[in-house]
């Protein structure tokens, strides 16, 4: 199944919090987690951060303690940082916990995460 992105990409403060707020966007958002997962990378990579952290918290949650869960942790990490960075709000230990927990998968990521002087795999 296609899930289609939400109307609009929520940052605090700016516009209505999706979930909490009568105008909020409250998109549905896949069941099944391997959908789940592509879903919450198109948001990332579609610079709806705050909507992919939420996807991939909800993963996290079901996710017993290991590299998997590492790697989930370290993806919500980095969709804070770039929603805190696009805030104003700098945030290098953010960026900093993300790039140790992701360690190894920089190749997966998007280009801003490399931009902001992730090391490059090549």
């Amino acid at each position: 199944m296609q899930f289609p992105f939400p109307p609009y990409r929520y940052v605090p403060g700016f516009n209505a919090h999706p979930l909490k707020h009568q105008d909020g966007h409250r998109s549905p958002r896949p069941q099944e987690r391997g959908e789940a997962l592509l879903y919450a990378r198109d948001l990332f990579d579609h610079r709806f951060y705050w909507e992919a952290h939420e996807v991939w918290e909800a993963l996290w949650k079901q996710t017993s303690p290991g590299p998997e869960r590492e790697r989930l942790q370290g993806l919500i990490q980095a969709a804070a940082f770039l929603l805190k960075r696009h805030m104003g709000h700098p945030a290098p230990r953010l960026l900093k916990a993300a790039r140790d927990r992701l360690k190894g998968h920089e190749e997966q990521l998007c280009t801003e995460l490399l931009e902001e002087g992730w090391p490059s795999p090549i």
